[in-house]
């Protein structure tokens, strides 16, 4: 402590002078007050103590409550020229700290940490711990939708309205909302699309595995089987097979396939028109088994 320091001190009552220098001591070296007793260290006690040629008392603890500490933290902070914080410091903190979000990151500890220092540069004492993080939570919030903001401006309007479809309730084919869902409360698309998935898991990864081979070997059907109709088709034109009766044909109906899938792939069809294909699909199908 300077000698201002201790001449101000002894001009307290004696019960009240090892309180007041120890949250003077602490405010001077931290850029606030103690939280709470736990955050005085006894040895900084202890020393202080020496210096004001008073014996520490046993368990001493400090008082942070009552009109005698609320009145010391004003005559500190008028003595080192800080104030509290306003509402529109608030603000100016958020806005200061929104910025500093894209150089930290989202992390809510080194914002805290940020937001004291800035206090300190601007001789202001630090909000308490609930109203710190309500400030650097609404920072975050303030550069993410800032950040949404500056993205949405760039993309093209096609491409904004195919977002905000997402953003519509999901509709049936009909074009009335989901069976499951009562008028009025039908989730956005996006939200439903979201919701399929499930958690990520080992299964699930397995899973989508299992089902990428079987489509995979589904798309290299079409060309096996040209390949080899075509093969043995040359190997009846060579005669390979001697006196035997010719081989199958190409396999036409595969060239047939394949274009209906391109088809599928580059054309719009309409849902109505889908449901019916499907349902034929499924008849031929069941017609082609059972002969």
């Amino acid at each position: 402590m300077t000698p201002p320091d201790l001449a101000l001190i002894l001009t307290k009552h004696r019960p009240n002078r090892l309180g007041f220098a120890i949250m003077l001591v602490f405010f001077r070296g931290r850029g606030r007050f103690p939280r709470a007793a736990s955050e005085v260290d006894g040895l900084l006690v202890e020393e202080i103590a020496r210096q004001l040629a008073i014996a520490a008392p046993d368990g001493f603890t400090l008082s942070l409550s009552g009109r005698t500490a609320e009145r010391q933290r004003a005559e500190i902070r008028a003595l080192v020229g800080f104030r509290e914080a306003t509402v529109a410091d608030a603000e100016l903190l958020r806005d200061w700290l929104r910025d500093q979000v894209a150089a930290v990151g989202a992390s809510p500890d080194q914002l805290i940490a940020l937001l004291a220092t800035r206090c300190r540069q601007l001789s202001i004492q630090p909000p308490a711990d609930d109203r710190a993080d309500r400030i650097v939570r609404a920072a975050i919030h303030a550069h993410d939708e800032s950040f949404y903001a500056r993205i949405l401006d760039r993309l093209p309007p096609a491409t904004r309205e195919r977002l905000a479809a997402l953003l519509r309730p999901a509709e049936s084919a009909s074009g009335d909302p989901p069976a499951d869902q009562s008028p009025g409360t039908a989730p956005a698309l996006l939200l439903r699309l979201r919701s399929e998935p499930g958690k990520p898991s080992l299964a699930s990864v397995q899973s989508s595995r299992r089902l990428i081979a079987k489509l995979s070997r589904v798309m290299m059907l079409a060309p096996t089987v040209l390949i080899l109709g075509w093969a043995a088709a040359l190997r009846d034109e060579s005669g390979e097979r001697g006196g035997a009766a010719a081989g199958p044909a190409m396999p036409w109906f595969v060239l047939g396939f394949v274009g209906l899938v391109a088809v599928n792939s580059s054309v719009e069809i309409d849902a109505t028109v889908k449901a019916w294909i499907v349902v034929a699909t499924s008849f031929l199908l069941t017609t082609a088994l059972a002969g």
